[in-house]
């Protein structure tokens, strides 16, 4: 037996030998590739094993997205790779228990609204500029799928709030720390889509921090969430303080501490903003930027008549779903030329036909709906972590539903968050409506 295990050994070293040229080259000439591949591989392994961890993780990859990595296919950022190597790991994962899947009750809607997205693309002026946008909305569709069928219990959901504040913390003190563009922090893209990415991440910080029991994950949570504030104060974007404010004054109706909490914070916030960024803004620059006189506001009132022209020349198909930049092709246009959309539902419109906006619209709504019922039950059955975790996701998305009236769409982010809504909708229903229950109280 010695000697077999002895020459199985040798074997096995000797080619390990002959193998490690050919492992070798392609980490010489492409180390990047090299330990993209590898980390791919790694997380693949990970998520085979416990697929629950993709759902964080891909909030974590979400926050970041805007850091392309160039890959023989396209640039990538990281959520797309998380997306990427969270799917296959969910087909093996359902495809062995196909009989427990769930995807919601709204399915059909980003069903319809991906074969219609697909027709406008064909039907488009530009069609071969869409293909890669396309692809990649599909994997974010199953991605949010995926979310969906992994976040059975607030556990998991519960880790996904944890990544997207902890994540959020590194984004914001980057921002604050690297930025050199003036005044407005951007981070690694645009102050809006920054003040977005900021938003996502601090209501989660705010509601970890209600529900913190020591004082160490108080001080930790209070940390990250003061970062947030200020690196979201800094971005000066009026679209993100009139949406997060609208959350927080829905969310602080239900959670009277968030007042308190979020005085503390934003005093913090405003201390501590102008020493960590070299040019910190002034109370009159912000106060500037809400008298609406300044260019982007005459330019985004342009892009929106843009738009109407559009919606009001092709109502069905758009201009083609990827294309909203190339409708000077179809409209006459006088300024703004081959801007972005700056409005997520016009621009869907504009680009994609009105049947598209009215799917994804009723998708909205259906869910909010159901969210809104899984909290009551959650309240009525006395389970107040269920309860704290649904009035967050609902808190969520009054945040983003606002903020797409000032942004167009970063895809990503939006089917990431809307697969935690629709996991909301199913969280409770194995929740026991027993009248020996206690009330639910807030954490």
């Amino acid at each position: 037996m010695q000697h077999a295990l002895d020459r199985s050994a040798t074997l096995a070293a000797i080619g390990g030998l002959l193998l490690a040229p050919l492992l070798a080259w392609p980490i010489v000439q492409a180390p990047k590739m090299a330990g993209l591949v590898l980390f791919l591989v790694l997380f693949e392994a990970l998520l085979i094993r416990a697929p629950t961890w993709g759902v964080p993780l891909m909030a974590a990859g979400m926050l970041f997205d805007d850091v392309f990595i160039p890959t023989p296919i396209a640039l990538l950022g990281p959520g797309d790779l998380t997306a990427f190597a969270a799917l296959p790991a969910w087909f093996i994962h359902r495809g062995l228990r196909l009989r427990e899947g769930q995807i919601g009750p709204y399915w059909y809607l980003p069903a319809f609204y991906l074969t219609w997205a697909f027709l406008s693309m064909m039907m488009g002026v530009q069609p071969q500029m869409a293909y890669g946008g396309y692809s990649r909305e599909v994997a974010y569709v199953l991605a949010m799928f995926a979310i969906v069928d992994l976040s059975r219990d607030v556990r998991t959901i519960e880790r996904s709030f944890q990544a997207l504040a902890i994540t959020g913390f590194f984004v914001a003190m980057h921002a604050m720390l690297t930025d050199k563009s003036g005044y407005r922090i951007s981070g690694f893209s645009e102050p809006n889509v920054l003040g977005m990415r900021l938003g996502f991440a601090a209501l989660p910080a705010m509601g970890l921090l209600l529900r913190a029991k020591t004082q160490i994950s108080r001080v930790f949570y209070g940390t990250i969430l003061t970062a947030l504030i200020a690196a979201l104060i800094l971005t000066i974007s009026r679209g993100t303080y009139i949406s997060f404010g609208v959350a927080f004054l829905w969310w602080s109706q239900r959670y009277r501490r968030l007042a308190v909490v979020a005085a503390v914070v934003i005093v913090a916030a405003i201390t501590v903003a102008p020493k960590l960024v070299k040019e910190a803004p002034s109370a009159a620059d912000i106060q500037r930027r809400f008298e609406m006189r300044d260019t982007s506001v005459v330019n985004r009132f342009q892009v929106v008549k843009n738009a109407l022209q559009m919606i009001v020349e092709r109502p069905t198909l758009g201009v083609g779903f990827g294309q909203f930049t190339e409708l000077h092709k179809v409209v006459e246009i006088h300024a703004e030329k081959a801007r972005g959309s700056h409005n997520y539902y016009l621009g869907l419109a504009a680009s994609t036909g009105v049947p598209a906006l009215l799917a994804m619209l009723a998708f909205f709504g259906l869910t909010a709906r159901a969210l809104w019922r899984r909290r009551r039950a959650a309240e009525a059955a006395g389970d107040a972590h269920s309860a704290w975790a649904l009035s967050l996701l609902q808190a969520l998305m009054i945040f983003h539903v606002f903020t797409l009236v000032v942004r167009g769409a970063t895809r990503i982010a939006e089917w990431y968050m809307f697969g935690l809504y629709v996991a909301g909708t199913l969280l409770l229903l194995q929740i026991p409506t027993s009248a020996t229950k206690p009330p639910s109280t807030p954490p």
